[in-house]
């Protein structure tokens, strides 16, 4: 029988990484959450 098996793996310095874009300010968003026309109702 031939198959593809698909095995998940942890990704390796991502965990660092983010420590040190944080550390770095570089995790600021680039979009707003809300934009100024952007009406927003409650639900």
């Amino acid at each position: 029988m031939n198959s593809i098996v698909i095995k998940p793996a942890p990704r390796q310095g991502w965990e660092e990484a983010a420590k040190q874009c944080h550390a770095n300010g570089d995790d600021k968003l680039l979009m707003p959450d809300v934009f100024d026309d952007e009406e927003v109702l409650p639900w």
